[in-house]
């Protein structure tokens, strides 16, 4: 039986192995929420559907998983749903095969995500659940052959596989059924999420529905704006310079002070400190990396619509060439994910965000694509004159997207004047009576929702009023605190960097269109004719030439790391096993577990 334990022993290691790499991937929070959140679902789906041998719907809901969150998260989502489901159906020698047959199923959904740019066809998914469906049964007829089937003689394997051959075609009919069924619709609720730079938080003891809904509408907010200061008191900190002093050695910024780093916290901030006037070039800590340097490695890892075109604006912000950022054609890249129809995914706020960070990188507004998109945007409005975060009429309306919809609309050419009149009034009607913006009127107003309703009325000027922008204003300034942080709201302090980096923006009038100015604002008296121009008042070729050097020094920096991360891997490969063994015996602890 020797040859039983080397087949085991290396499938532990390849388990091993791949949740190894999940973990140095050091995912933030909220990937984790949403890693818990299907491995969940996926359990649910094999509890519910327990009288239908062979018939749920978690083969696919793992597929699923790794086509819109990668390869490491959909193999983790795989093995957590195998290890959990076990602990109601009995573990045995078989729980490791399955861990590792559905991570596979999470791999295979992946290299199906990258292959089809993450919008498979509903047959497409179909075939594809067929194919992982077979796949995941071959496997464990292999586990039944190597565990119970004494010497390893291929006849024998023959024999298993033709007694599983009509439970394995269960499973794949089953797979194809519900991956026609809820596929489609379950990869754009997830992609919802993940491809929103703009999660929100409910209150403490909220029940699951009550978190998945807002988690699924909630609204990703770019903008366009002013580049007069608004000034802080100066009895209170100062927000910029406490970015500052947030920013890590790789050059990029954790959700708080001492964090880790995380591409969305960092573009963010960027795009702040490029509205205060800071040299993203050259910003590092001694002897680390720059922010710009941090932004090039976070465009190479970029591969959904929402960090594209974010890490987009973050470049045009710090005067990168947006052509080749990173190694990466960033223009090109989010000029691609505009449709026929002139959305991206039939989403509010990613098609306002492709504009916005098109016209950012230099692209002009008679573009093909972006007029397509524009046309696109603006026939979304709803009739209470806001836009919701998916297409009219199938969410409501919020006015962080609003705010996001109108800006990108005024980078090229504006709502019209009915349409603008209609978007302040929906603005002006969420106004709390204390000053500050919730995301639905009739919320708890936050610091974010109300960094987006003064970048959005900022771009609709004239229709909207000084005062209809210094009353938010004024409350915004309010949530500063003495080390110079924002606070999320009057009584929360989350994500500090990210909130600050939003009311940072806002208070300086400057919205995420840079480089270019908003055709439908009024002349902010400094002799243009917008407000996009913020990041822009060092002279283009020194900040190029910046630019050019620290792309010099990302490319170098990254093959260190490269070097560097073999031989770490090299020596943790051997208590690996242990890590892993010790997470299962942990599995297995009770109550206490």
């Amino acid at each position: 039986m020797s040859w039983v334990i080397a087949v085991f022993a290396v499938l532990l290691l390849v388990l091993s192995f791949q949740l190894l790499l999940f973990e140095r991937g050091r995912p933030s929070s909220r990937s984790l929420a949403l890693i818990a959140a299907l491995s969940a679902l996926a359990i649910a789906g094999r509890l519910a559907f327990a009288p239908l041998p062979n018939i749920k719907p978690t083969t696919v809901i793992i597929m699923i998983a790794g086509l819109t969150l990668g390869a490491a998260p959909g193999f983790a989502v795989g093995a957590i749903t195998a290890l959990v489901s076990n602990m109601f159906f009995g573990q045995g020698p078989w729980t490791p095969w399955q861990m590792f047959a559905w991570g596979l199923v999470g791999i295979v959904g992946a290299g199906l995500g990258r292959a089809t740019g993450g919008r498979p066809g509903r047959w497409t998914l179909a075939i594809t659940a067929v194919a992982v469906a077979l796949m995941f049964g071959l496997i464990m007829d292999v586990s039944q052959w190597v565990s119970f089937a004494g010497q390893p003689r291929l006849s024998t394997l023959v024999a298993y596989m033709a007694t599983s051959l009509p439970w394995n075609l269960a499973h794949a009919a089953g797979s194809a059924v519900f991956a026609l069924a809820f596929g489609p619709l379950l990869i754009r609720a997830v992609k919802r999420v993940t491809e929103r730079a703009e999660p929100h938080w409910l209150p403490r003891g909220a029940s699951l529905p009550a978190i998945g809904l807002p988690a699924l509408i909630a609204a990703v907010v770019l903008s366009a704006g002013a580049a007069t200061k608004v000034a802080i008191p100066a009895a209170q900190g100062d927000p910029v310079g406490w970015l500052v002093k947030a920013q890590n050695g790789d050059g990029g910024f954790g959700r708080d002070v001492g964090v880790s780093s995380s591409g969305m916290e960092t573009a963010w901030t960027a795009m702040a400190l490029a509205s205060g006037g800071r040299d993203l070039a050259t910003l590092a800590k001694p002897g680390g990396l720059s922010v710009s340097e941090h932004l090039m490695g976070d465009a190479g890892r970029a591969n959904d619509a929402a960090s594209e075109e974010r890490v987009l604006l973050a470049a045009s912000a710090a005067a990168g060439d947006p052509g080749n950022f990173g190694g990466r054609d960033l223009k090109a890249a989010v000029a691609r994910r505009i449709s026929s129809t002139g959305s991206v995914d039939s989403q509010v706020n990613l098609t306002a965000f492709a504009i916005l960070s098109l016209r950012s990188a230099g692209v002009p507004a008679s573009d093909q694509r972006v007029a397509r998109a524009a046309r696109w945007l603006r026939n979304q409005q709803q009739d209470d004159g806001g836009f919701g975060f998916m297409q009219k009429g199938a969410s409501s309306s919020d006015v962080d997207d609003t705010a996001a919809a109108v800006q990108a609309l005024a980078a090229v050419g504006g709502v019209g004047v009915q349409g603008r009149n209609a978007a302040v009034r929906f603005i002006r009607a969420a106004r709390s009576a204390s000053g500050g913006y919730p995301q639905v009127a009739g919320g708890v107003p936050n610091a974010q929702s109300t960094a987006w309703a003064i970048q959005g009325l900022i771009a609709l000027r004239p229709s909207a009023t000084e005062s209809d922008i210094e009353i938010p204003s004024s409350w915004l300034r309010g949530l500063i605190g003495s080390s110079g942080a924002v606070a999320y709201s009057k009584t929360s302090r989350q994500t500090p960097v990210w909130v600050t980096a939003q009311a940072v923006l806002a208070l300086n009038r400057q919205t995420l269109l840079f480089n270019a100015p908003l055709i439908d604002g009024s002349n902010d008296g400094t002799g243009g004719s917008g407000y996009g121009d913020a990041a822009s008042s060092a002279p283009q070729v020194d900040r190029k030439l910046r630019a050019r050097r620290a792309a010099a020094k990302a490319r170098k920096a990254h093959e260190t790391a490269v070097l560097r991360d073999g031989e770490i891997q090299l020596a943790v490969a051997a208590d690996a096993a242990g890590r892993i063994a010790g997470a299962l015996a942990r599995s297995f602890a009770g109550g206490k577990r």
